[in-house]
């Protein structure tokens, strides 16, 4: 087993995390504001989910669909025949609201799987519906599922997705004998914006930004008239795709101009 503990950090990035307890099978739902906060927009959102299945070890009790059916509600799926009571999901409801840049972008996914021969590992493949921009900067979140049938004929049930293209996600499923059905998300993660900046006091190329960072070349205040060195090398300085360089110019009298670039 592996595992990863990841950190979402800064202003644009709000998570909230809600409990669900089953009053049944079925679809169930929770609404805003009573048990979350609306978000605002179902395409810079995805969850995370939890599943605690009581005492009953059944197949049709191990799983669920949880899924953001609108900017203020989340709808829940338990199979028609599983043992509700005790049955726990818990969704961690991540959004993301920079708007500037290059925002995030949640794509949600959902089928269903028949049953059939019992064969194990077998892939099958999803169209995504919007080709991701790279499959190194995009993963999978949000994936639950549920299958049929109340015996323990484990691996059944089990499922897992793969993005192999930029066009096609591919599941594996543990046993194909029972019916499933499944949820997930396509998370393309944001990119830091292009901010404005302040000008600099003379004529000299002494002040820029840099993905959102200020940077000053020579010791503040100090007027070096004419100057126009090499700033940073991408060594010094990361910076990534399609990420931009502004560069402000001005006079004493109030004349200013700036040029951004960005960089390929």
């Amino acid at each position: 087993m592996s595992y990863a503990i990841v950190e979402f950090t800064g202003s644009n990035w709000n998570i909230q995390r809600y409990p669900h307890t089953y009053g049944g099978v079925g679809l169930e739902t929770a609404t805003a504001p009573t048990d979350f906060t609306a978000v605002n927009s179902v395409s810079q959102t995805f969850l995370h989910t939890q599943h605690s299945s009581g005492t009953d070890v059944g197949l049709d009790t191990q799983g669920e669909e949880a899924w953001l059916s609108d900017v203020d509600e989340i709808s829940f799926d338990l199979e028609d025949t599983a043992t509700f009571g005790g049955v726990v999901t818990v969704v961690w409801i991540i959004e993301n609201t920079q708007t500037l840049g290059v925002p995030i972008n949640v794509q949600h996914l959902s089928g269903t799987i028949s049953g059939g021969p019992y064969v194990s590992n077998n892939p099958f493949a999803i169209p995504i519906p919007t080709n991701v921009r790279s499959v190194s900067e995009s993963s999978i979140m949000g994936e639950n599922g549920r299958t049929s049938g109340g015996g323990t004929a484990y691996p059944r049930g089990a499922i897992a997705f793969q993005i192999t293209a930029d066009d096609t996600v591919t599941g594996y499923r543990g046993d194909e004998g029972n019916v499933q059905n499944y949820r997930l998300s396509i998370v393309e993660f944001p990119q830091a914006t292009a901010c404005a900046g302040g000008n600099s006091d003379n004529i000299a190329i002494n002040e820029w930004t840099i993905n959102c960072v200020k940077f000053d070349y020579f010791e503040p205040g100090i007027v070096n008239q004419g100057e126009s060195p090499e700033i940073l090398t991408k060594l010094e300085y990361p910076l990534f795709t399609n990420g931009e360089v502004t560069v402000f110019v001005s006079t004493n009298n109030g004349v200013s101009t700036s040029q951004t670039t960005t960089i390929s």
